[in-house]
């Protein structure tokens, strides 16, 4: 990497734990995070309405997998000014939070392919029109045509 512009864009998942027996912990989703160094700015999209199945109340954003995430966010942001030689102060970091409105994870990470897509090929991600069932059968499709079948 030789230059860091404000356009750069850095996708990072990030994976509910799990417990010793293999099994996510309980009320924790995936959350898919955007970074664009350049401008100091981080979104995060998470599924909206992440439901404690015991509890039946919505997760605050400020839980520990909120806070590991923001640590890791600052992390990457003082390692590009170092790498850019830059000052950094983590006040100047401008953030928010989208919600994804899917019913299920398997939705949540056609969503993710969506926001990604959407990075890529430089289109305006529009969460209020997205449709899961459309994005599914485009990836279907596309993973279809790859096998060439006649």
């Amino acid at each position: 990497m030789t230059s860091i512009n404000e356009s750069d864009v850095v996708l990072i998942p990030f994976f509910p734990e799990k417990t010793a027996d293999g099994e996510y912990v309980e009320g924790q989703s995936t959350i898919l995070v955007s970074l664009f160094p350049g401008g100091l700015k981080a979104d995060l999209f998470e599924r909206a309405g992440r439901m404690s199945v015991d509890t039946n109340a919505t997760r605050p954003a400020s839980d520990p997998m909120a806070e590991m995430i923001s640590d890791e966010v600052v992390n990457i942001f003082e390692n590009v000014a170092k790498f850019t030689g830059a000052s950094f102060e983590e006040d100047d970091v401008d953030g928010g939070i989208q919600s994804v409105c899917v019913s299920c994870e398997e939705d949540y990470m056609i969503a993710m392919a969506y926001i990604a897509d959407c990075y890529t090929f430089n289109r305006n991600i529009d969460l209020e029109t997205f449709n899961v069932t459309r994005e599914r059968n485009k990836m279907v499709d596309l993973l279809l045509a790859l096998l060439k079948f006649k």
